[in-house]
């Protein structure tokens, strides 16, 4: 079964990817998120994301909190979500990538295409032109119907959210970077 490095911003968005991903790959969550902030915020989101991977026997990856790694990679783009965002894209797929690369993995991909409120055409660039770099595969959950618009796994978001709820699992209501709770 090929093996595939998941990254995973929060619980309820890797809920569905997980389900969908099981069936057909060998899954391991990385958890590699330096924008989340404060660190309350950042250990909750963690924890749900952990304790959702043991509770479904998911092997789960956590990198070291280090914020400034964000924060140098947006700087100049603070107020600007046009820009900040995607630095926070690049920053944390370049991770996974690397991640995956350094540990024999033949896909990555990440929760980022779950959201309705990320880029997701702009994600799947910055996946496939990493995938070519560090010679992996990007997982876009490519759509069966290529005419229609692509929309990664936001099909099951609705979904995801509802088990989060029955599970008590934690839901945030912002991005996760100072900026986004700010309203920026």
């Amino acid at each position: 079964m090929p093996r595939l490095l998941l990254h995973v911003c929060c619980g309820p968005c890797g809920i569905y990817p997980l389900i969908k991903l099981s069936a057909n790959y060998e899954v391991a969550v990385f958890y590699y998120n330096p924008n989340i902030h404060p660190v309350e915020e950042y250990a909750k989101r963690k924890k749900a994301a952990r304790d959702y991977c043991q509770k479904n026997n998911i092997h789960f990856i956590e990198t070291e909190y280090q914020p400034q790694e964000y924060f140098t990679a947006v700087k100049g783009k603070e107020k600007d979500q046009t820009h900040r965002c995607p630095c926070c894209y690049e920053l944390r797929l370049t991770k996974t990538a690397q991640y995956a690369a350094l540990n024999n993995f033949d896909f990555f991909s990440s929760t980022l295409l779950i959201s309705p409120h990320q880029d997701i055409e702009l994600i799947k660039i910055i996946g496939e032109r990493l995938a070519k770099e560090f010679h992996l595969h990007f997982y876009t959950a490519e759509n069966k119907d290529s005419k229609k618009k692509y929309k990664g796994f936001r099909p099951g978001f609705t979904a995801g959210r509802i088990i989060a709820k029955k599970e008590n699992m934690y839901r945030q209501n912002y991005c996760g970077c100072i900026f986004s709770q700010n309203g920026l």
